[in-house]
């Protein structure tokens, strides 16, 4: 079983790296597998270019670290992506891995199960959540557990017993939604919606300029 872990904030030893960094602990000790933790900041991941050849070819032109993170998370069983909240959104380096690893179209979350953090110090930990929550039911990903924590800025966030408590809790839920490995109907009827109305239509109807999305799709969609 692989884990991987992915840090969104560009600092790694902050609040979200800290909390990251904790969580490897428990799921090490209540999992038998293999865990990776990678902090974006360390990879070479280049902005989109919007050309979707990576949907025609399966991968993408920009000779960087987007393909890498892409075939992580599709060899992963389970994804614990953590960010730190910007103007009530996701971080920008989270952003661009998200639009160059192709997660959505190639359904590379699906039936994975997912452990979710955001961070924040005044407002808009909430909203980042909610682009999470988003991303996972579009990828066709199961939420195993989720945490948001309110945290001043350069604070450790382990040092308040309230916060280590609510993390030690949504681990535990994670390391047991990860053995049992079911998504619940709520999920599935959304992802249904999202993936047999929105997506596959549009993806058939491009024909050949989508050939690698269909590809991909015939490892995981049944």
């Amino acid at each position: 079983m692989k884990i991987i872990m992915i840090n969104g904030s560009p600092r790694k030893y902050g609040a979200t790296a800290k909390t990251l960094e904790y969580v490897k602990q428990k799921l090490e000790n209540q999992l038998s597998c293999e865990i990776n933790l990678i902090h974006l900041i360390d990879q070479n991941i280049q902005t989109c270019k919007g050309c979707s050849l990576c949907f025609k070819k399966g991968t993408c032109y920009l000779k960087d670290d987007g393909d890498k993170i892409s075939t992580l998370l599709h060899q992963a069983d389970g994804v614990v992506i953590a960010t730190p909240t910007y103007v009530s959104n996701i971080s920008g380096l989270l952003k661009t891995c998200i639009d160059r690893a192709h997660i959505v179209m190639e359904q590379l979350l699906l039936n994975k199960q997912l452990f979710l953090i955001t961070t924040y110090e005044n407002a808009g930990g909430h909203q980042a959540m909610k682009v999470l929550n988003n991303l996972s039911i579009y990828a066709g990903a199961s939420i195993g557990a989720k945490v948001i924590i309110k945290n001043a800025f350069n604070k450790n966030p382990l040092t308040q017993s309230r916060i280590v408590k609510r993390i030690d809790k949504a681990s535990e839920k994670y390391c047991k939604a990860v053995k049992r490995n079911r998504k619940s109907r709520k999920q599935k009827l959304l992802h249904a919606i999202v993936f047999n109305i929105g997506i596959k239509p549009f993806v058939i109807r491009q024909g050949e300029r989508y050939q690698a999305v269909v590809n991909r799709w015939g490892d995981l969609i049944r």
